[in-house]
């Protein structure tokens, strides 16, 4: 069985050079997309258009956050422009819907996460263990827990429209300070980013009126939050824990429609970027033919559609490295049994 390096020097020998470098013009797609966004958002206000309308344009507005964030997410790992200051001021625009600052951002995403998705105790980005939970008093965690998709919760109908923003203020506030890797955290500055942009909103709801602020801020924040945890969801709450990085066995891909690869930058493609998450995105399909090739079964990319729903069918504590728990009820799920449920849709 290859290892990862090992995989990455297959991969790279398979395909042409250029697939791997940067491509900094990419970048300036943050100006179409954010300018685009505000005219939008501004003809919707001042226009005031009737409901229905407003409501399909508030729909399309939040989506096109997503594309920017999916944007600011390949930005951030470097697959543009090598300067961090760059980087910084396009990350400030992409994650604004989030309130999230790009220094947070770097630090939870970049350097805590991808070196150690799915590691207990590593990972910001997992809902934990069984015996953590036990162990914790913190009234909002079981909270959380208690309504997170696979725990049969009405209220977890309502975690992919809200989940990211808390997320990021919840890796702020609380899991910054109890996991390994957040030692250079400026907290100062991502707290002053947090705020910055949160009273940039409010002041933009002032603006528009209690309407407005329905149609150009709430309901795309909703929908930008949805449409980034339908792929949030899939990545790797379906797979085990690990002791050590194992991209292939924590780690999904999905295969979604093509024009939402293109609208968001072929974010589907998951264990493609966890493997090279300083590549273009657009690099990613041929990286997923070449992949198969060298991996086979060991690579899993399901249909968006069935992940999703299997997601809510999963609970989210590890009992152990591979059952997952739901902790009130006591259900168990082996998460061998989750992954031949996704590998049904591929045949």
């Amino acid at each position: 069985m290859d290892t990862e390096s090992q995989l990455r020097r297959k991969i790279r020998a398979d395909l042409p050079a250029e697939l791997f470098r940067r491509r900094p013009r990419r970048a300036l797609l943050v100006i179409p997309i954010a300018g685009s966004l505000v005219a939008g958002s501004a003809v919707l206000a001042i226009a005031a258009p009737p409901w229905y309308i407003a409501l399909i344009c508030a729909f399309v507005l939040g989506n096109g956050y997503v594309s920017l964030m999916l944007l600011g997410h390949e930005i951030g790992h470097g697959a543009t422009v090598r300067s961090h200051r760059l980087q910084d001021a396009c990350l400030y625009f992409t994650g604004a819907i989030y309130c999230l600052s790009p220094h947070l951002w770097r630090i939870w995403h970049g350097q805590v996460h991808h070196p150690h998705a799915n590691m207990d105790g590593h990972d910001p980005d997992n809902f934990g263990t069984l015996d953590a939970f036990d162990r914790s008093d913190n009234a909002i965690q079981r909270f959380l827990i208690k309504t997170a998709p696979g725990s049969g919760h009405w209220l977890s109908a309502f975690y992919p429209f809200l989940f990211f923003t808390f997320q990021a203020l919840g890796v702020l506030l609380y899991k910054s300070k109890q996991t390994v890797g957040f030692e250079h955290l400026r907290r100062r500055r991502a707290v002053a980013d947090t705020l910055l942009m949160a009273g940039f909103w409010i002041a933009v709801c002032v603006w528009a009126g209690p309407l407005g602020a329905v149609y150009i801020v709430v309901v795309p924040m909703l929908t930008a939050n949805f449409g980034l945890m339908c792929y949030i969801i899939t990545n790797h709450m379906l797979r085990p824990m690990t002791e050590t990085s194992d991209i292939l066995g924590t780690t999904i891909s999905v295969r979604t429609f093509g024009f939402l690869d293109l609208i968001h930058f072929n974010f589907s493609h998951h264990v493609e970027h966890h493997l090279f998450p300083g590549v273009p995105s657009t690099s990613y399909p041929r990286i997923r033919q070449s992949l198969q090739r060298v991996a086979g079964d060991r690579y899993l990319a399901p249909p968006h559609w069935w992940a999703f729903l299997l997601a809510f069918r999963t609970p989210k504590l590890y009992e152990d490295a591979q059952v997952v728990v739901e902790p009130f009820s006591g259900r168990r799920v082996r998460l061998a049994d989750v992954e031949t449920q996704l590998r049904e849709m591929l045949s």
